[in-house]
């Protein structure tokens, strides 16, 4: 089935099977973790808590700023904890003084509103 989708163009082909007996091995192994991600990327009412991304693009407010000078948290309430820098592999937990570059995905946590008020700032809606 895999060989008939990438035939037919599709990218990437991923088979639900290795993903659910991957999932059902971690939510043996560790199954706070599991519950931990699953609230941060279908979100939870009762918490609030989301996982959302924010490119930066070339008007991203925060571009050649460290992310400590950035301060997502003080200002957004959100927590940095990854970012994919152009053409390098994700960086988890990534330091503070690691720069913000034009195309570079920053991963966040955060409430639903948080995360749009950021986008907001990001689209030039906010004035912060």
């Amino acid at each position: 089935m895999e060989h008939r989708l990438s035939r037919a163009g599709a990218t990437p082909v991923v088979s639900p099977y290795p993903a659910d007996a991957w999932r059902m091995a971690i939510t043996t192994l560790r199954p706070n973790v599991v519950d931990f991600m699953s609230i941060g990327v279908a979100g939870s009412e009762s918490t609030g808590v989301r996982l959302g991304e924010a490119e930066a693009s070339n008007d991203f407010p925060f571009i050649g700023k460290s992310l400590r000078q950035a301060e997502f948290r003080k200002r957004y309430g959100l927590l940095v904890v990854g970012i994919k820098l152009t053409g390098l592999q994700p960086k988890f937990a990534p330091p503070s003084d690691v720069a913000i570059q034009e195309g570079d995905v920053l991963l966040l946590i955060g409430s639903a509103g948080d995360l749009g008020r950021l986008a907001d700032r990001a689209a030039g809606h906010e004035g912060n």
